[in-house]
């Protein structure tokens, strides 16, 4: 599985991949708190992996879409002016 990037808040070094329910999951960084999104597995790649046993459901997928993530900039906000 692919090593979890620090945090794109505040630089962690300690993120951790939380279960959210039986068929997902999503990254959590153990210094802010920011939260991944919640993901399912996605392909047959993740399937086999959560077949395995080696993975919890969700987790390849979770990891990739945090790694993924990029720190957003006051303009890039949606409510912003």
């Amino acid at each position: 599985m692919a090593k979890l990037k620090p945090c794109p808040f505040c630089k962690g070094t300690m993120p951790f991949v939380e279960r959210a329910d039986f068929s997902s999951c999503y990254v959590v960084c153990n210094d802010c708190g920011a939260r991944g999104p919640t993901s399912c597995d996605e392909n047959e790649a993740d399937a086999r992996a959560t077949d395995s046993g080696k993975f919890e459901p969700g987790e390849r997928a979770a990891v990739r879409l945090w790694n993924l993530r990029r720190r957003f900039r006051a303009t890039d906000d949606a409510g912003g002016a």
